[in-house]
């Protein structure tokens, strides 16, 4: 027997003849196998001809009667620091509605409870108008955007209560009830008495800013007018009283004021409800879905391969027994 070593370069040849028989021996064995899932269609052709039929009759009856899914979304204002309430009743709704909860659903929903299929909640990220708010929120900011990405902060939960506007969307089948099902739901949000009493006591306090807000600025439009319209760096005893050159502070101040007035406004226009809608669009195209008389008709076809894989894998497996 020779004992030659075999060479790096033999043993390359070896390894990629080796590597070429198997490639070869896979090959013949797919083709094998795609003749056999030929002749196993073809002896079963009448019983797939058959199921085919039915599969693409059975589709487009379903694309007949079923209705589509509709986005529909609204912008909503969380008053009186009711973020975090909101989120939880939202979520609350959210799994009834997956589990189908229908008597649950039917409380809230009345005769349309089917018709609501999803209910998603999300902030409207605005970083500029929450920093340009106040000193406060610029150090906020800096603090968690010190500890984490600011990536990572925009998609963080726990900071969607620092913006004020979030979006409500409501997958409703059809194109009809989506007003009626929208009124529902922000019934269902709204319905509760320790922020309906939060509600009222901020709209009362409010009404009394405003008020005092006018009497201020009415008694700031006296004083520069009488300013304005006196010469007061001098009186008759030659007392300076005012000095023109301190009448700009007067103008700011009163600028100061009416912009207050003017927030003090805005809220009291929100704060019409624990959870303001501020506007909705109904019956937003979805994601288009593959058809039914396509869909069907493919879980068929899907079957049948696995049929033949189950039939080849007992064929193959029994082969192998008679061979021991």
């Amino acid at each position: 027997m020779s004992n030659t070593p075999v060479t790096n370069n033999q043993q390359e040849e070896i390894d990629l003849g080796y590597l070429l028989n198997k490639i070869s021996q896979m090959f013949k064995k797919a083709v094998k196998m795609f003749f056999e899932l030929i002749g196993f269609v073809l002896k079963f052709k009448f019983i797939i001809l058959a199921l085919l039929i039915i599969a693409i009759a059975y589709g487009y009856y379903k694309d007949l009667n079923s209705e589509t899914v509709y986005d529909n979304k609204a912008i909503v204002i969380p008053n009186f620091e009711s973020v975090d309430y909101m989120y939880a009743k939202v979520e609350a709704l959210k799994a009834k509605v997956q589990n189908r909860d229908t008597v649950f659903l039917k409380q809230i929903l009345d005769t349309n409870y089917r018709k609501l299929r999803k209910i998603e909640l999300e902030p409207i990220v605005d970083l500029y108008n929450f920093i340009s708010k106040s000193r406060e929120n610029i150090d906020i900011f800096r603090i968690f955007i010190s500890s984490q990405d600011i990536g990572e902060y925009l998609e963080e939960y726990s900071n969607s209560k620092y913006y004020k506007y979030h979006t409500l969307n409501l997958k409703i089948r059809g194109e009809e009830g989506a007003e009626i099902i929208f009124e529902k739901v922000m019934d269902y949000l709204n319905d509760n008495e320790h922020y309906s009493n939060y509600g009222k006591a901020h709209r009362e306090n409010l009404d009394l800013q405003i008020k005092e807000y006018d009497n201020m600025i009415k008694q700031f439009d006296s004083l520069i007018a009488s300013m304005s319209g006196t010469n007061y760096n001098k009186s008759n005893q030659g007392v300076s009283m005012f000095d023109y050159t301190n009448l700009h502070l007067l103008f700011e101040r009163k600028r100061d004021m009416m912009k207050e007035k003017l927030e003090a406004e805005k809220k009291l226009t929100d704060y019409v409800d624990t959870i303001k809608l501020v506007g909705v669009e109904y019956n937003l195209e979805t994601e288009t879905k593959l058809s039914s008389k396509i869909k069907y008709p493919l879980y068929v076809f899907i079957a049948i391969i696995l049929l033949f894989f189950a039939q080849y894998t007992l064929s193959w497996l029994s082969k192998i027994a008679n061979e021991d």
